[in-house]
């Protein structure tokens, strides 16, 4: 008897895990799914707002990559009541299926994560933070943003090139606070000057340059010299370095224009990572602790010139990561010798430029000549 009442208590354990399990995976879905898919009424934006009052406290977003873009810049804007500690404690991570389903399981969130947000500036006022998502096979993903700290903690979270997700009424859409511009004196000083200097930096850099060789195809750029444009305070483009050889000798050298050299002296530069380095750039560490290299000024003291050498021992694959971290938009010109730069995320003005053509050309019902054939040299 006693042992029948034991088996029917266990088999109602059972019931109840499986339920509970059941449950899990219906929640994580609901929050990975797209929004036409779980909920028309979602919000979907480039830009959510949310509050943390307590310890633990934790939000769940979907995010998309937005349009052919494949790379998502993730940037968490924190800050707390008036008079109340810094909250250095608000975190964020980004998870596929797969790594959520995990997390809800047990484990850590940044265990489990494909991209953590890695601290970029912390003072009185607030704290922002930074992650990287190369998007790959997945159709989306979720952001965790949970607070770790005693105080109650405001956030204003945005992805660039991405779209954020809440189909359950965690977050708002309106702007963030007006004294949020406060907080952020940086930033607003930027937001002032961009409209008015933004033109001016896409003509300082010409997307081709005829005595530039380089090849196109519809996802990668390939060329020895390479021009972008970072607009915004933390911006980066991520670069591959393809060496022409092993044990290849490579000069890069990064020239930049910005119409406020005061301000962007020492703050735009490049590092060079391996495969590894960057994997854990993406998990939070810090790319100039992990760099192999890192732009010098000119010897011939030229303002606006950063250059390096390496000597690198295989064969790749290696990440090259052109930085901003002034509050002025910067327009630049990589060149390498002894490797090649490739941009496959549509970054750079070349990129961009041949996602033009290619689009014009599979929209045009003509079967004349190639509109890439005026631009596609091999070095």
């Amino acid at each position: 008897m006693f042992l029948r009442e034991i088996g029917r208590a266990a088999a109602w354990l059972l019931m109840v895990f499986a339920l509970l399990a059941a449950l899990s995976i219906a929640a994580t879905r609901a929050v990975y799914a797209a929004p036409e898919a779980a909920d028309p009424t979602a919000i979907q934006a480039e830009e959510l707002q949310g509050f943390l009052p307590n310890q633990g406290d934790t939000h769940y977003l979907g995010l998309e990559s937005a349009g052919a873009v494949k790379m998502i810049v993730l940037t968490l804007k924190s800050w707390t009541p008036e008079g109340l500690p810094v909250a250095e404690r608000l975190q964020f991570a980004v998870l596929t299926e797969e790594g959520l389903l995990a997390m809800l399981s047990g484990a850590a969130p940044h265990e489990a994560a494909i991209a953590t947000g890695r601290l970029l500036r912390a003072s009185e006022d607030g704290v922002i933070s930074q992650a990287i998502v190369l998007a790959g096979e997945s159709a989306g993903y979720t952001v965790v943003v949970w607070n770790e700290s005693a105080a109650p903690v405001s956030y204003a979270l945005t992805a660039r090139n991405g779209v954020l997700i809440d189909g359950s009424g965690q977050t708002a859409q309106e702007p963030a606070p007006a004294q949020q511009d406060d907080a952020y004196p940086l930033i607003s000083a930027f937001a002032q000057t961009a409209t008015l200097t933004e033109e001016r930096v896409f003509q300082a850099a010409p997307a081709f340059v005829d005595e530039t060789p380089f090849t196109v195809s519809k996802d990668t750029v390939t060329a020895y010299r390479i021009s972008g444009s970072l607009f915004q305070l933390y911006d980066r483009h991520f670069l591959d370095l393809i060496p022409a050889r092993r044990d290849a000798e490579i000069t890069v050298r990064l020239s930049y224009d910005s119409g406020f050299q005061q301000t962007t002296d020492g703050k735009v530069n490049f590092w060079v990572l391996t495969k590894n380095g960057l994997q854990q750039v993406m998990q939070g560490a810090f790319p100039n602790e992990l760099n192999l290299a890192a732009g010098q000024p000119a010897e011939d003291g030229r303002p606006g010139v950063m250059q390096a050498t390496l000597r690198i021992g295989g064969e790749g694959p290696y990440t090259l990561i052109v930085f901003n971290d002034s509050t002025a938009p910067v327009a630049y010109t990589l060149t390498v010798e002894g490797a090649l730069l490739a941009d496959t995320f549509g970054q750079t003005n070349e990129a961009k430029a041949a996602a033009a053509e290619f689009a014009a050309e599979e929209a045009t019902t003509s079967t004349g000549a190639n509109p890439l054939a005026a631009i596609s040299r091999r070095p």
